[in-house]
């Protein structure tokens, strides 16, 4: 049984393989088709997903490459989609992606707009003025794990740069709306008579 929270949403599944991969799960039993597959090796970051997990009393959120990153993974935690964090409206992010002309041919957008997300929710964590333009440093390391051969990048990082011009959008408050579970290093999923160990750490690209 893998228990997860897929845009604010619960699922509970038993017969979820464990080693079956998050991209191929979203994709392929969600229809969640915003992730998308490009090398399918970790190395594009067009299936960038956003995580959320509680540790030692902590909210953390970080980003992972749905194409590697297996479905044990997943038990207790938060996972958000480009598709999920617009919600009623879209997320700075989104907005600011699409002001400042971050899209050219789109397949690498949604991965890239979940980095940025996550370097925005970050900022939020930390308790940083979103009205302070993040560091190049900053943006740069955050879009590290993503690859974008139509726009040169300036275009995304000018978007980066005014994700605080928007109105709040805190993906935490989803998070503890649905109820913050604990993360257990120590637990783990079985399925078909196999136990398989939870990653306690899986952070970045």
């Amino acid at each position: 049984m893998i228990r997860f929270n897929l845009n604010g949403e619960w699922i509970e599944d038993g017969n979820i393989d464990p080693m079956c991969t998050i991209l191929n799960y979203l994709r392929t039993q969600m229809a969640q088709t915003d992730v998308k597959e490009g090398c399918a090796a970790g190395d594009c970051g067009a299936c960038t997903v956003m995580l959320a997990s509680l540790d030692n009393g902590q909210l953390s959120f970080y980003t992972v490459n749905a194409c590697i990153a297996l479905m044990a993974h997943l038990h207790n935690r938060y996972i958000f989609t480009a598709q999920g964090i617009a919600q009623q409206s879209l997320h700075p992010a989104q907005q600011a992606m699409i002001d400042f002309h971050g899209s050219q041919c789109g397949f690498c957008t949604p991965g890239i707009v979940m980095s940025l997300a996550t370097l925005y929710q970050q900022r939020l964590q930390q308790g940083i003025d979103l009205n302070i333009v993040p560091s190049d440093h900053d943006i740069h390391a955050a879009l590290s794990g993503n690859l974008c051969r139509c726009t040169g990048y300036q275009p995304i990082v000018s978007a980066a740069r005014h994700m605080g011009d928007y109105p709040k959008r805190d993906c935490a408050e989803q998070v503890q709306a649905a109820a913050v579970v604990e993360f257990d290093p120590n637990a783990g999923v079985s399925w078909q008579d196999e136990r398989a160990l939870i990653l306690g750490k899986m952070r970045g690209h």
